[in-house]
Formats: structure tokens, C-alpha cells, sequence
């Protein structure tokens, strides 16, 4: 963590769609601030490749495949999540379309 940047640590964050873009930029800097950040993606590929660059940054990042459109994928997710961080979450960034979602 750089000297006088925000500090995260003791953070627990969800940020889906994780895997590429503005989601995988968002995990990294909550990461590098010191949360312990939980992602997910529809491709198991990009997930292990995204977790072996931020393991090898000594960033907390944990990451399963979810299609956030699915809600049956949403609730078991969801419930993984909350066992992960022990029901605590400070920070939630979900980047879906909603208008993509089905019940």
C-alpha cells in the first residue's frame, strides 16, 4: 500500500464482473488499498488468470464463477459470499445491466 493513500484494510468488498474492464480496475485499486475483495465472472478462464496476477501482487481477492442473470446463480453466490467474508461486507460495486437480469 502507497504511504498516504486511503486505507482499506479490515475491508471487506463485492465487485461483480470482476474479470476485465472498469470491474477488473475496481478490484485491483480496492485491493491495493488493503480490502479483501470477492468478484466474480461468467468465465472460470479469466477468473484464474485475473487471481494469479492479484496473488502474485499479495492482493485478498477470491473470485467464483456466477451468471448474475440466473437467479438461482445469484442465490447461491450470494450465499458463498456471505460465508466467505463471515456475513460482513463494507463495499459493494455491482456492474450489471440491470435490464439484463431475469427473475
Amino acid at each position: 500500500m502507497a504511504a498516504g493513500r486511503w486505507n482499506l484494510e479490515g475491508c471487506t468488498a463485492l465487485v461483480t464482473g470482476g474479470s476485465r474492464g472498469i470491474g477488473y480496475g475496481i478490484v485491483e485499486e480496492l485491493a491495493s488499498l488493503g480490502a479483501s475483495v470477492y468478484t466474480c465472472s461468467r468465465n472460470q478462464k479469466e477468473l484464474n488468470e485475473c487471481l494469479t496476477q492479484w496473488r502474485s501482487k499479495g492482493f485478498k481477492v477470491e473470485a467464483s464463477v456466477c451468471d448474475l442473470s440466473s437467479r438461482s446463480e445469484r442465490e447461491e453466490f450470494i450465499k458463498t459470499v456471505a460465508n466467505h467474508f463471515d456475513g460482513k461486507l463494507n463495499i459493494l460495486v455491482s456492474l450489471i445491466h440491470i435490464s439484463k437480469m431475469r427473475s
